[in-house]
């Protein structure tokens, strides 16, 4: 499998209001916005083109999951404590569940050792 797909837990509320952002921003270059049987938006985000044994495979692949993160997770520019909280956990479970799907010990590893830093 060349691809993993970052999905949030979100609520209905901002699970429509994701929806229709995904739905005005169409296709984005290498990764697609989806939406599950749930109606949950996720990203797909492509990595046939790396070595995930190496460093460098890895850190390039962390930094498309962060991204496609960034992208499917509500509240991207809030300053409401409540909604930044919850933004932040959610790009981090769905950073996490893109890692453990994808199943590399080098990506792994970049993600416990980004984890643990903060």
């Amino acid at each position: 499998m060349n691809f993993a797909t970052v999905k949030p837990n979100l609520t209905r509320v901002a699970r429509t209001m994701l929806l229709a952002g995904c739905a005005l921003a169409g296709s984005l270059g290498v990764a697609q916005a989806t939406t599950t049987g749930d109606d949950v938006p996720t990203m797909v985000v492509q990595y046939g083109d790396l070595n995930l044994a190496t460093e460098a495979g890895a850190r390039t692949l962390y930094r498309r999951l962060a991204t496609a993160a960034r992208q499917v997770c509500p509240f991207e520019d809030s300053k409401s404590p409540r909604e930044m909280a919850y933004n932040n956990t959610c790009r981090a479970q769905a950073i996490a569940r893109a890692v453990h799907e994808i199943n590399s010990p080098q990506l792994a590893a970049l993600h416990s050792d980004r984890s643990r830093r903060g």
